[in-house]
């Protein structure tokens, strides 16, 4: 298998997932600030509500996500344009990236041209990679830039160790500024193979990228320092609770990242619980690499094993919302264990088979389910053009985010009424959970002004009655 032929088809099922997965509210908040700074100059995410959040002054500056996938998706929509297709391919190039830079990663660590290939693609086929690949988040763009560590220092070290660590620190350092998870996991990755082939030579130095990136983020946090506190300090808290009930934190990984990430949670039905053998395979290479000594002692396993240790803790510990996300950075050391692991037999072929089977089920159900033309659209063409609809994030790309207003309170503390409500699954969870107050008030809100319009198996359209109706 050549590494085009992997290259491509990786690119054809991100491209095919681009163009059917139903958009999230993700989606929509990430896309909002970069369409924002190339309208009117400023990364405000007006399509955002800040009253009654942490979000304070959210409409002027965003502080709460991360400045460098802003800009580069900013610059990515002045060139393809904005739109949800174009958002997600910018995820879909880095992932391709990544994956040549892991190959990069397997073939100077082992020096053996197949290994490389064989790791390649099983990131190319993970659940976890193709999803995000197809997704307009900022997950894979920081992960590209930590992959892009790994690499450049593994390329640069034999002859220039000092541009090696440089470079490599530069791209964790933007990695950071992409995502704050996968700026850690770049760190622990880089710092690990650091350590392994050269130990603290030059480490020093490795300071100068990451004051370089501080300065520059620093620069915008001072023009409005209050805005950031409020926004990224009440982000940030909501993450960092493990630290305080840690038994909670482990249980709550297990169940919640680790078995709903690879069941999918309640996005497919009961067989998807076959898929926990894809999670199986990956615990048994490891064990199977630290049972076999000659396994153990390879290079790769004992870089890839501290990889692993070291980012399953970060999530541990730094991620408490617990989602399945964050599994993508996983994904490169688990996939050199398995591919270390799997005997180089025939017998093994069918294995290998069932697991990349299982590994694309899950893509090939969303593309074929295409939600996006089946679900979304239907419920776009009913909202009359350039009304106010007040509803999830990612609205935006179907009705323009100058005419969204993402408020799952519905107004209860600014008292805006939108010609438009639409009710999907996070604005339902979060009315049926929000306090008696705002519960009575969006009932009534709803049985008094409002006729339900449009109904789906996911979005619910109210329109503003006119008088007399």
């Amino acid at each position: 298998m050549t590494l085009a032929v992997i290259a491509s088809a990786y690119m054809l099922i991100a491209a095919a997932l681009s163009l059917t997965k139903i958009p999230i509210c993700d989606e929509g908040w990430y896309a909002d600030p970069a369409l924002h700074l190339i309208r009117h100059g400023n990364m405000g995410s007006p399509v955002l509500e800040s009253a009654g959040t942490f979000l304070t002054g959210i409409d002027q500056k965003t502080y709460w996500i991360m400045p460098v996938h802003i800009l580069v998706q900013a610059a990515w929509d002045r060139i393809f344009g904005p739109s949800l297709f174009s958002a997600r391919m910018l995820s879909a190039v880095a992932g391709l990236a990544a994956l040549l830079c892991f190959y990069i990663v397997v073939r100077r660590i082992t020096s053996r041209e197949r290994l490389a290939l064989f790791v390649m693609g099983l990131i190319a086929v993970d659940t976890s990679f193709l999803v995000l690949a197809g997704t307009g988040r900022s997950d894979m763009l920081s992960l590209a830039f930590g992959a892009a560590a790994q690499a450049s220092y593994l390329t640069l070290r034999a002859s220039k160790l000092t541009t090696a660590v440089l470079v490599a620190h530069a791209f964790v350092a933007a990695s950071g500024l992409t995502h704050p998870i996968g700026g850690l996991a770049a760190f622990a990755s880089l710092v690990c193979l650091q350590f392994y082939f050269d130990g603290a030579r030059r480490i020093a130095i490795a300071a100068i990228p990451y004051a370089a990136g501080a300065a520059a983020w620093g620069l915008y946090i001072a023009r409005a320092p209050q805005f950031f506190l409020a926004q990224f300090g009440g982000n940030s808290g909501e993450r960092l609770w493990p630290w305080k009930l840690p038994l909670l934190a482990v249980r709550r990984e297990v169940v919640e990242r680790y078995i709903g990430g690879y069941t999918m949670g309640s996005a497919w039905s009961r067989l998807a619980d076959v898929r926990l053998l894809i999670l199986a395979a990956y615990l048994t290479a490891v064990i199977a690499v630290l049972a076999t000594p000659r396994l153990r002692r390879n290079p790769l396993a004992k870089v890839a094993l501290v990889q692993a240790g070291l980012i399953a803790m970060i999530l541990l510990l730094f991620e408490g919302a617990k989602q399945p996300w964050y599994l993508i950075y996983l994904v490169f050391p688990l996939a050199a264990l398995l591919a270390l692991a799997v005997p180089r037999r025939s017998a093994w072929t069918a294995a290998m088979a069932a697991f990349i089977g299982l590994q694309l089920a899950y893509p090939a159900m969303v593309i074929v389910q295409d939600k996006y033309r089946k679900t979304y659209m239907p419920l776009i063409e009913h909202v009359a053009p350039g009304t106010f609809t007040m509803g999830t994030a990612e609205l935006g790309f179907g009705l323009g985010f100058e005419n969204v207003l993402d408020d799952p309170r519905l107004g209860f503390y600014t008292g805006q009424t939108p010609d438009n409500i639409v009710l999907d699954p996070r604005y339902e969870s979060y009315i049926k959970d929000a306090p008696q107050p705002v519960r009575t008030y969006i009932a009534d809100f709803l049985n008094r002004q409002y006729r339900l319009a449009f109904s789906n198996s996911y979005y619910t359209l109210y329109t503003r009655q006119r008088p007399g109706e």
